[in-house]
């Protein structure tokens, strides 16, 4: 069978102009946490189980809350929180300051996976007693999905259902994960993953089966569960983890670091300027990245990144609006003028067979204090040639990505 993301990568370009574009990745309630509030749990255990939920968003779902670093915040999560306040849904929420629990991260030698995520498009279905039901924006199911995906950091969208999909997608392609069919009916939406969902719930139980095509990857399960809530949860726990395999930044030392310089075109407005500030600081490096330069429309930052240029590039790709552009031709160098250097002195040719030297009694008596006459036959020594200037074109820096805002 075709593996989805071979499709997607050719049906994604026409997609990327569409107005039913899933939007940028970025986790905006990424460092909020909200928890039930039940009798059977203090305030102080609520707390403490949103600390291990916003750590797992960061740091993934392999998490040894018992290792010291993560054991410290733990004990003391309110540490790490801007506030807690009490909602009118029932709920703990809870907002986390970034810094602290990237330094939580760093102690711990951690992966580290920041707001920017893949987008998810879901394509899902639910029995009835009359068949499978496509499962469109506002559905119960819908609203279940999306309140786990935001719980665990998942960007999740839905089609719109609408006739074009329809006349795409069936529900037995959707039940039985049909990647050919759904690429191309994902076409219209720009996905970096697609998600298949066949929902059965009973009174006592829910089952989910699911797959997940994310880049070259197929990843697929079932969840079983007393009911919805927990049934979705346990999914988009699952779809995060695989998220996280591929998009976590490992942690480095310095010495393991890479130097990285990426220039942005095009750039037209400060908030254009904002948005590409604020996603190169959530690429989930250690250190933050410098500004170095604005000249005109172009802005050029600089960051440490402890991976190869093909996970940058795919980090920086889950910005829709940025695309990836040639360098620019590097303009020839010319070096200064050169003087060829003068040939040196002609060395006298030695006697051939038969000629000899005069002898004495002819030779006129040199005169010690006369100066030296040059004959009229002396080739005179050759005059210097200026070179031709030489253009030097520069290497481009293979640690500079070049890219324009669309």
């Amino acid at each position: 069978m075709p593996v989805m993301r071979r499709l997607l990568s050719v049906l994604l370009l026409p997609a990327a102009l569409a107005s039913t574009s899933v939007p940028a990745a970025v986790v905006e309630s990424f460092y909020r946490v909200e928890i039930p509030q039940t009798e059977e749990q203090s305030r102080d255990e609520i707390i403490r189980e949103g600390a291990e939920v916003m750590l797992r968003r960061l740091a993934g779902d392999q998490l040894d809350p018992n290792a010291a670093p993560f054991a410290r915040a733990l004990s003391d999560p309110r540490s790490l929180m801007r506030r807690i306040a009490n909602t009118d849904r029932g709920t703990v929420a809870m907002e986390f300051e970034p810094a602290l629990l990237r330094d939580v991260l760093a102690n711990a030698g951690s992966a580290m996976l920041g707001r920017n995520r893949p987008g998810v498009l879901v394509w899902a279905v639910d029995a009835q007693s009359l068949g499978d039901e496509l499962v469109s924006q506002g559905s119960r199911w819908a609203d279940i999905l999306r309140r786990a995906a935001e719980h665990r950091a998942v960007p999740v969208s839905f089609p719109l259902g609408d006739i074009e999909d329809r006349g795409r997608v069936s529900e037995a392609d959707i039940r039985q994960a049909d990647d050919d069919v759904l690429a191309a009916a994902s076409e219209r939406y720009g996905p970096e993953g697609v998600l298949a969902i066949g929902a059965r719930s009973t009174e006592d139980e829910a089952q989910l089966n699911w797959t997940l095509w994310l880049n070259q990857q197929e990843y697929s399960g079932e969840v079983k569960a007393a009911d919805p809530e927990t049934a979705a949860d346990e999914l988009m726990k699952a779809v995060a983890g695989q998220i996280f395999e591929q998009y976590a930044v490992p942690a480095a030392s310095d010495s393991e670091l890479t130097r990285w310089t990426v220039v942005v075109n095009e750039v037209d407005t400060l908030a254009e300027f904002a948005a590409i500030q604020r996603m190169i600081q959530q690429l989930g490096a250690r250190s933050a990245p410098q500004l170095l330069a604005v000249d005109g429309d172009q802005v050029t930052f600089q960051l440490a990144f402890p991976q190869d240029e093909a996970q940058l590039e795919r980090m920086l790709a889950l910005e829709h609006r940025m695309r990836r552009t040639e360098p620019p031709e590097p303009e020839p160098v010319i070096q200064p003028l050169t003087t060829a250097a003068p040939a040196g002195p002609i060395a006298d040719e030695p006697a051939t067979a038969g000629e000899t030297d005069a002898p004495d009694s002819q030779a006129a008596p040199a005169d010690a204090g006369s100066p030296v006459q040059e004959t009229a036959d002396t080739d005179p020594v050759p005059s210097a040639e200026p070179s031709e200037p030489q253009a030097a074109v520069p290497e481009p820096d293979p640690n500079t990505l070049y890219y324009r805002w669309r």
